[in-house]
């Protein structure tokens, strides 16, 4: 099946199959290549050369998830930035806290302090739909980023993310749609913060203090 946004399909269980043995192949040139010490460097070249001819995604693809991994890149920023207000007035201690932390990890630490900070019911409420939907854009965006793309032999693109246990991931994700939901997402995001610091449950908003660049 086309995706009719990003022109990409998903694989059958044959593709799948015939993706994960020309992994395997990969694996296995480039353990025999370090070994070898690129003794054989023309063999090495073509096959380099085939790889890169059959991961080259149109430019539709390539501005689909560039896209969304900006408009991902916003909103972690977003929930960052929360994350060091309510962690404290000091921000400089809370962004050391959160430096390195996976975005899961982050999500959780951000949960933890506004469950122990805010006790409206309505304002919890919303925070847990806003973080729900963050994490499932979240594991939509994994999914993207940490696949391995390629194009068939007419250009068409697929995408394969490998999992230990087999259970391989080829379905069809509409890339468009995802950046244009975690855009909306951002935006409400924001929205909230502001109604946060409105009712006086936070101290400040996110942002750049100009006594800050001084």
């Amino acid at each position: 099946m086309i995706n009719r946004w990003t022109g990409s399909k998903q694989l059958n269980a044959k593709g799948v199959t015939n993706l994960r043995q020309e992994i395997s192949r990969r694996v296995i040139r480039t353990e025999n290549q370090n070994s070898a010490s690129y003794a054989d460097q023309s063999n090495y070249s073509y096959a380099d050369e085939r790889i890169v001819k059959k991961t080259t995604l149109n430019d539709d693809i390539v501005r689909a998830v560039g896209r969304m991994v900006i408009n991902f890149q916003s909103l972690e920023f977003d929930v960052a930035r929360l994350t060091w207000i309510m962690n404290g007035p000091n921000e400089y201690h809370a962004q050391l806290k959160t430096t390195g932390k996976c975005f899961s990890d982050l999500c959780d630490l951000l949960s933890t302090l506004f469950h122990d900070q805010v006790k409206v019911q309505s304002f919890v409420e919303e925070f847990d739909n806003l973080i729900s939907r963050i994490r499932t854009v979240n594991k939509d965006r994994n999914r993207i980023v940490h696949s391995w793309w390629f194009t068939d032999q007419v250009g068409q693109a697929s995408r394969l993310k490998t999992a230990k246990d087999g259970h391989d991931d080829s379905e069809d994700i509409d890339v468009n749609a995802l950046a244009f939901s975690i855009y909306t997402l951002t935006d409400d995001f924001a929205k909230f913060v502001d109604e946060l610091y409105e009712a006086k449950l936070i101290r400040k908003k996110p942002g750049i203090s100009l006594d800050s660049l001084r």
